[in-house]
């Protein structure tokens, strides 16, 4: 049934996870970023 999971799948399956981690890293520090934006641009508007 696990054969399909041989060295080179768990290979491909780590570099996957790599990246879908790093891009959920970026995502969340633009998030941030955009939060001090929005909030900066609050505060010089009142």
């Amino acid at each position: 049934k696990f054969r399909g999971l041989s060295k080179q799948g768990l290979e491909q399956a780590a570099h996957t996870f790599g990246i879908v981690r790093s891009l959920n890293l970026v995502g969340a520090s633009l998030e941030i970023v955009v939060d001090c934006l929005a909030t900066g641009s609050l505060h010089s508007s009142t």
